[in-house]
């Protein structure tokens, strides 16, 4: 326990404390909203369907308006708070609702409060504590529904230590007015001094208490930490202001975004007091990150994919690993929760361009495609002899280290270059049986799967493995779902091998490949081929990595919680998928330095796009964003080539000679080389 937690558990455990009360919503449980109002929004729904219209009536709004003016009527009558029975039998009287039908939506809301309430389990200890200490529990709170009610909300949270609840709605008297709390003393017959209160709302939990000598602590909304303070700089960032390459307006006036929101601040904040460092968006926690940005990112991805299942009645949806894990893992579980599987369950499938890379020595038309898989900038002589390593000859890479000489590790000068070395290598060195190994190996791997219409996710960005898919099986119909695309190359196979291409941006993303990809594959061995019996081969095991690790178990708990409490409403959930996105977007265009230390360990091979030298993520990363913050400061091109050139010349004159042999004209070249 921290200082604070053990602060109020001391005052538990006073021997001169005889009561403990706890209020109850934001405080001994929790509901997946950002605005306790949320909730009505889905009697809307409920209220269109009881009118047999497929239009919106926007019940939610005349229930909170109503609520309003029926608390005004109350109180002049005298009491301080209304009931749940106030509410509704203000809108029959005063609206032109049937009675039948509010009485259902009544229902229906009492069904939802109770639904959705799922225990707090950091105030678990508290309540524990308490116990033990043999002090009297209550619940104290400001609220219209009956306390058999609320109690049979706790109880359904599993929360079975209270021993009495007094509800404003009751007794017609407010905590806000300190009234509700005179009458508890009175109940309990103990003083205020006696008393220990613990709650959300720091006017009503803290300030009014505290002025009556009431012992008050301060258990913060979770909904608070994760948008308001030191430690609600990631949120702000994300939907407040604009620090990504997508526009965040109006983002979280869609519920389903609020839903996500409130679901991620749950479950990073659930104990408020928890270490949290501050100073940068997530200064190295991997928790909030897992949660805010990972979990909504990947349920995002996994929703839309899912969507798209539904309308367009596919055969086999295929999600390629890893990039494609967190969207696969929310399938699957958005899945379960239907009722009806129109959906097929999705298969995880272990491909990687490496593992389909020696495919293009089958024949010598293939050869010619391999410019457009890998880049001449990238690979040697060495390199490509390695990647191709599965059909060749077993001793090929000895004699042609000794044929290449000098130049066996030394970068291809051209595409013409690389593909004239990649037909050398078919025409010399490819070794049949092998070829025909890595044929059969594939097939037998992909074959079950590549019957009907086909639909398959991968992060992007110019659909290789989909077109290779499509050339070994034309039969089948294939839709590709990418996150976007970084040339027109995704356009031209889509267009040339008939595959429907659903893109989740509609435009690129300044930061994309590597950087994107870091926290997003799954943290496991990549495929490297496949046996002949079709059995995937993966890498040498490495060491996993300890930090996109921990992100992706939380990343994942996430999607899992969120589809668990939503269950098959989560299909009816309006938002746009892209909006869920903004927190990981924000990250990779604008984190603060702290937040980058996270990328600087992270130096992996992304597979095959980087065959001179291990990558390293995070200056690449830095390139990008160094265009960026360019392009927002309205430099134009030829600034932004300064900025950058500055930076290569600061930190990477590797980068910079092959940038700049890039940018130059052939003409200067052969100049230059006299």
């Amino acid at each position: 326990m921290n200082n604070k937690m053990n602060r109020i558990v001391s005052a538990i455990k006073d021997p001169k404390t005889k009561v403990i009360s706890f209020d109850v919503f934001d405080t001994l449980v929790l509901r997946p909203f950002w605005k306790p109002a949320d909730l009505f929004m889905f009697l809307d729904r409920e209220a269109s369907y009881l009118f047999n219209t497929a239009d919106i009536i926007r019940f939610s709004e005349f229930r909170k308006c109503a609520e309003q003016e029926a608390r005004d009527e109350v109180q002049k009558r005298g009491k301080e708070d209304l009931t749940f029975t106030d509410i509704y039998k203000y809108l029959e009287e005063n609206s032109p609702f049937p009675k039948e039908i509010l009485d259902a939506l009544m229902q229906k809301e009492k069904d939802l409060e109770q639904r959705f309430c799922y225990a707090r389990k950091s105030t678990q200890q508290l309540l524990n504590a308490a116990v033990n200490a043999g002090k009297k529990v209550i619940a104290v709170s400001d609220m219209y529904l009956t306390a058999d009610f609320i109690r049979a909300i706790l109880e359904h949270c599993g929360i079975t230590q209270i021993e009495r609840i007094f509800v404003s709605g009751d007794v017609g008297l407010t905590k806000r007015t300190g009234h509700l709390y005179e009458y508890v003393a009175k109940e309990m017959n103990v003083s205020y001094q006696e008393m220990v209160h613990i709650g959300d709302n720091a006017k009503t939990d803290v300030k009014v208490p505290k002025k009556m000598n009431i012992r008050a602590f301060y258990y913060p909304r979770t909904i608070n930490l994760m948008s308001k303070g030191s430690t609600g700089r990631a949120y702000r960032h994300a939907y407040e202001e604009i620090r990504s390459s997508s526009s965040n307006y109006h983002a979280t006036e869609e519920l389903g975004i609020r839903c996500m929101l409130a679901v991620a601040a749950n479950r990073v904040f659930d104990d408020p007091f928890r270490d949290v460092k501050t100073g940068n968006d997530y200064s190295g926690d991997t928790v909030l990150f897992g949660n805010l940005a990972l979990g909504m990112y990947g349920l995002s991805h996994g929703l839309w994919v899912y969507q798209l299942s539904r309308e367009k009645k596919y055969d086999h949806v295929l999600f390629f690993a890893r990039d494609g894990y967190l969207p696969y893992l929310a399938f699957k579980l958005i899945r379960k929760q239907e009722s009806k599987k129109d959906v097929p369950e999705p298969a995880y499938v272990r491909v990687s361009r490496k593992s389909l890379l020696p495919l293009l020595l089958a024949n010598e038309k293939d050869t010619l495609k391999i410019c457009s898989h890998i880049r001449y900038l990238d690979h040697s002589p060495k390199s490509l002899v390695r990647l191709m390593s599965p059909a060749l000859k077993e001793h090929a890479e000895v004699s042609l280290k000794k044929e290449a000489g000098s130049l066996w590790e030394k970068v291809f000068k051209s595409d013409l270059d690389l593909v004239n070395y990649m037909h050398h290598l078919y025409a010399q060195f490819v070794d049949d049986e092998r070829l025909k190994n890595v044929l059969e190996g594939f097939r037998a791997y992909f074959e079950p799967l590549m019957k009907g219409k086909v639909l398959t996710y991968d992060i992007g960005y110019s659909i290789r493995p989909e077109i290779i898919l499509h050339e070994y099986f034309p039969e089948v119909s294939f839709d590709a779902c990418i996150t976007h695309y970084t040339s027109d190359d995704a356009l031209k196979r889509a267009s040339q091998g008939g595959i429907n291409l659903h893109l989740f941006y509609s435009s690129t993303p300044y930061v994309s490949c590597l950087p994107r990809e870091l926290f997003l594959a799954e943290n496991a061995p990549g495929c490297v081929g496949y046996t002949a019996d079709g059995t995937p081969v993966m890498e040498a095991k490495k060491e996993s990595d300890p930090i996109t690790g921990e992100m992706q178990k939380h990343a994942a708990a996430y999607i899992e919680e969120f589809v668990s409490v939503f269950g098959a409403d989560i299909i009816n959930l309006p938002l746009q998928p892209a909006n869920a996105c903004h927190p990981y977007e924000t990250f990779l265009h604008s984190p603060g330095r702290g937040d980058r230390r996270w990328v600087r360990k992270l130096n992996a091979d992304n597979d095959a796009a980087s065959g001179i030298r291990m990558f390293e993520n995070y200056k690449f990363w830095r390139r990008v964003r160094v265009d960026y913050w360019a392009a927002n400061h309205h430099m134009g091109k030829y600034g932004r080539y300064m900025a950058l050139t500055l930076l290569l010349l600061l930190t990477d004159r590797y980068d910079l000679q092959k940038t700049i042999n890039k940018r130059l004209p052939h003409k200067v070249k052969k100049l230059l080389e006299r």
